[in-house]
């Protein structure tokens, strides 16, 4: 691996353990809904599958 996308998986990393600390978790809890869930549920669930798909496009070797 790339020290470049080592770069880019540290990034992402300290992000998310930003984004799902509790005082940034707690601006999502509200009694409102999105596509029937709760919005803290929802707002969770939709991060992780943005940093999975970074976590892709990050790990795809492209050929140069």
């Amino acid at each position: 691996m790339k020290k470049k996308s080592i770069q880019k998986f540290m990034v992402l990393s300290g992000v998310l353990a930003i984004v799902f600390n509790l005082p940034f978790i707690f601006v999502f809890n509200k009694s409102k809904e999105v596509l029937g869930m709760p919005m803290l549920y929802f707002s969770i669930l939709f991060i992780w599958f943005l940093a999975v798909l970074f976590s892709m496009y990050f790990s795809i070797k492209k050929d140069e």
